[in-house]
């Protein structure tokens, strides 16, 4: 008898420890979550390489005040579902599945809008969720609005903290396509939206000002707007310049040939193997190859899409101004040379013309006197020197 009493006090226990696990109660605290506190620890760590966006997710909820449960199921924060249900758990509301949550309007190229969303606000919590694929492949948090209107989010594995993110997309997590819609959970204590405030009276008429990618405060603003308003180079779409993605040797060889005034290359040939005739760029190389102000790569082959480097630009635009009878004032820069701390990294066939690009003014280095001559030139980047190439130099 006495052992029977022991074995039902056993499963009783068991019992009690079990339904501990899976039935947390909700925090009593869940109204008094803090946004400034989630943001500030999303701001700290974005960058930590933290292994899962939803395990840093979670932690910026919990420094926000919730009381996300440490057993059982709602520990499975490394699986972005669980994050959900954690988060729910925590509000003290029912979780029904990442689709339960309401969906964030989004524009045509996939960004969300403050003006569309007047129940998104910063600290709350978007859901990548794939309509193909019925999985949850990215969480954020949301950190508020740029000047545009475009919501920001903060995540540890995107490019840039606190930037906009771009949420229909293909290919996540191994797929060969999938369409990604937003759905959010509306956190406690948010702000309420803001009217989308209006550019400055000096950006209204800038343009690139449909580029929602383009920061009007950025340093690279009037590079940009000065490259798009003379039609020298165009968007990677209506609404994205995006102006941190690689230029590549079409897209210079191409900005070439339309500052040239498209010269005509009737008559003319090239020899590369890799290159349609056809194409977008395919006059603009058979130009500049036949002028020596571009060559390939070797093996017959120009390789159009490859990213173009710091110390490319300036060689060809060196050939460029060659072709064109171009003599530069090369006291400009002369004193900026010797401050350059990474020189010595420049190729050897490079030397002469990114030497050049230094001393008539061009090149400048970046805030920490680094050339970066190997690195890849961001579209920005591309715009700065062509800009300052066009108004120094020409």
């Amino acid at each position: 008898m006495k052992k029977r009493i022991l074995e039902v006090l056993l499963i009783l226990t068991l019992m009690i420890s079990i339904f501990s696990a899976v039935a947390t109660p909700a925090s009593a605290d869940a109204a008094d979550y803090d946004v400034e506190a989630a943001l500030t620890y999303a701001r700290q760590h974005w960058n930590d390489g933290v292994g899962l966006c939803a395990e840093f997710v979670w932690n910026c909820v919990k420094a926000g005040g919730l009381e996300l449960s440490t057993n059982g199921l709602w520990e499975s924060y490394m699986v972005t579902t669980g994050c959900a249900q954690g988060i729910c758990n925590a509000l003290g509301v029912p979780y029904k599945g990442v689709k339960a949550f309401d969906p964030i309007v989004l524009g045509s190229n996939g960004y969300a809008y403050a003006s569309n969303n007047p129940n998104l606000n910063a600290g709350d919590i978007v859901f990548q969720y794939c309509t193909t694929c019925g999985l949850t492949p990215h969480v954020v948090i949301c950190s508020g609005f740029n000047s545009q209107g475009v919501a920001k989010f903060y995540a540890h594995n995107v490019a840039k903290n606190d930037s906009p993110i771009y949420l229909n997309s293909s290919g996540l997590h191994g797929k060969s396509s999938c369409n990604v819609v937003a759905k959010f959970i509306d956190m406690p204590n948010t702000n309420p939206v803001q009217p989308a405030p209006s550019l400055p009276e000096k950006d209204r008429g800038c343009a690139c000002k449909q580029f929602l990618d383009v920061d009007h405060s950025a340093w690279y603003h009037n590079d940009v707007d000065y490259m798009v308003a003379h039609g020298y180079m165009n968007g990677m779409s209506t609404t994205q310049f995006a102006p941190e993605e690689i230029t590549t040797r079409a897209m210079l060889v191409t900005v070439l040939y339309r500052i040239a005034g498209k010269p005509s290359v009737a008559g003319l040939s090239h020899d590369f193997s890799d290159i349609d005739r056809k194409s977008w760029y395919g006059d603009a190389v058979v130009w500049a190859s036949n002028n020596d102000i571009m060559i390939g790569m070797g093996n017959g082959k120009f390789c159009p899409e490859n990213n173009l480097t710091r110390e490319q630009l300036m060689v060809t635009l060196y050939r460029y101004s060659k072709y064109c009878g171009i003599t530069a004032d090369l006291s400009v820069g002369a004193n900026r040379w010797e401050q350059l701390v990474d020189r010595d990294r420049i190729s050897s066939w490079a030397s002469d013309g990114v030497t050049w690009g230094v001393y008539c003014g061009i090149m400048q280095g970046d805030t920490d006197l680094r050339l970066r001559p190997q690195d890849a030139a961001t579209r920005a980047e591309f715009c700065a020197v062509i800009h300052r190439y066009l108004e120094k130099v020409c």
